[in-house]
């Protein structure tokens, strides 16, 4: 029987602090990161995109699939797969990059469209985000990664 007085601490059951585990904190960044991609690019979704691609793949198979990876692979980071954490990290982080570039390419003024310069800027924080966090958790030092 454990003895559950306030001045002892509870025995450790080996899972980590959802707060502090950074696999998770990266799965729920990634989420959240994919979620913001998928809404924008709904928001932008123009009849001229609204096309076949290659013949035969509808445009909207596109939307499809994106909505699956939002779902399955913070999952997958959830449960600690290091190597795809490793590759993963590579996607927010290249989106940060071109994010940056393409604000610091174009006109820093609101005149030109203030949605799209906000929206570029929102993103380009929560890519950031999420970049570092999947890196922290790809590369850290945390005992419990799968190695698979």
């Amino acid at each position: 029987m454990v003895d559950r007085t306030p001045d002892r601490p509870l025995p450790f059951d080996g899972a980590p602090d959802a707060r502090r585990d950074p696999y998770r904190l990266a799965a729920v960044c990634y989420f959240l990161y994919g979620v913001v991609y998928l809404v924008g690019a709904c928001i932008w979704l123009t009849p001229e995109r609204m096309v076949t691609f290659f013949g035969f793949v509808p445009w909207w198979a596109f939307y499809v699939a994106g909505g699956l990876m939002v779902l399955a692979l913070p999952l997958l980071v959830w449960r600690r797969f290091k190597w795809l954490t490793r590759v993963i990290a590579l996607g927010p982080a290249g989106k940060a990059l071109a994010l940056c570039w393409r604000q610091g390419r174009g006109p820093s003024d609101l005149s030109r469209d203030p949605a799209s310069f906000v929206y570029d800027w929102f993103f380009l924080g929560v890519a950031i985000l999420a970049a570092v966090l999947l890196f922290r958790a790809g590369w850290g030092n945390q005992a419990g990664a799968r190695h698979e």
